[in-house]
């Protein structure tokens, strides 16, 4: 399971945030975004902010279009 803050950073991502951009809405490093994305693609088995994106979408159909 993702954190809400692992979450929200898919999510930024998605709506084709770079790393920075998702750092300042968030009020984070980017060292800290990267860490997310890295336990992201961990705990859903990717490789790519891609890959991790289709898996969400994948196992939640409905909340694709909120991703």
């Amino acid at each position: 399971n993702l954190t809400p803050r692992e979450y929200e950073v898919i999510q930024l991502y998605q709506s084709g945030m770079s790393t920075k951009k998702v750092a300042g809405v968030l009020g984070i490093s980017i060292e800290t975004v990267c860490t997310h994305r890295r336990n992201i693609f961990f705990k859903l088995g990717c490789r790519s902010i891609v890959q991790a994106i289709a898996k969400m979408a994948a196992a939640n159909p409905a909340a694709s279009t909120l991703l």
